[in-house]
């Protein structure tokens, strides 16, 4: 899997070192270009190319080009149901991520997991950041489009909230095996989708109210509900997510 580029069956894969990046939250993190061999193609097809890399605000890029078409590698893989298994048929797998993949961006959000904040391990965080950032408000489905405005904070501080932003609102709380609770979809003709899941309470799950979160809540995200598609139809797919409103996630 690259990024959310999924390659079926087996495939010979050449990976090409070409330093460290060193923009996110997670300290230096190998990154690579990523080569699929072709019977037409032999020296092998980049699936990164044309995958333009865009800091975050809270990263500090001095030259962003170098992670443009590049990809990391993340311990783990998940399955079509979108389930995350850290070995399969007994043997450790991992997944290599393009930088503007989801599993990339929550590395570079500070949630390796491999990594540790003071004495917590952080792959409980990482697990929730992944069907946070994919607004995986069902297992393995998606309900939101590539560039839409979130912000994320969590109980450790890793991410913390913008305040500039006063549209935002609280979109949902999430714990490492997904969704907790739902404020509003980030995008509003997802209403219908989510009328079942159980309402977060936007006092208790504040920032500064972290140290009284729910055991299980790991990270809050908020948006705008103001996100929309071309169609205006809650983007349950790719083909939906041309969207209206288009913002650099953080």
């Amino acid at each position: 899997m690259l990024g959310h580029h999924v390659v079926e069956g087996d495939v010979e894969v050449i990976l090409k070192a070409t330093g460290e990046h060193r923009c996110g939250n997670s300290g230096p993190v190998p990154i690579y270009e990523v080569l699929v061999p072709t019977l037409e193609k032999p020296e092998g097809i980049n699936p990164c190319a044309g995958e333009a890399y865009v800091p975050g605000p809270e990263e500090t890029c001095q030259d962003p080009t170098q992670l443009h078409g590049r990809a990391i590698a993340v311990p783990g893989a998940w399955d079509r149901t979108g389930v995350y298994h850290k070995e399969r048929d007994g043997k450790q797998v991992f997944t290599l991520s393009c930088m503007t993949g989801i599993a990339a961006k929550c590395v570079n959000w500070g949630y390796p997991p491999w990594g540790q904040h003071g004495q917590a391990t952080v792959s409980d965080y990482f697990a929730a950041c992944t069907q946070a950032a994919r607004a995986e408000y069902t297992r393995g489905r998606s309900y939101t489009c590539q560039g839409t405005l979130i912000d994320v904070y969590d109980r450790l501080a890793i991410e913390q909230p913008d305040n500039t932003n006063l549209d935002l609102k609280i979109e949902a709380a999430w714990g490492k095996d997904g969704l907790i609770c739902m404020g509003a979809p980030r995008f509003a003709a997802c209403e219908a989708e989510v009328q079942s899941l159980p309402d977060c309470d936007e006092k208790q799950l504040s920032w500064s109210n972290r140290a009284n979160w729910p055991p299980d809540v790991l990270l809050v995200t908020r948006s705008t509900n103001a996100n929309a598609t071309q169609t205006g139809a809650c983007p349950k797919s790719k083909a939906l997510c041309t969207s209206s409103r288009e913002a650099v996630s953080p």
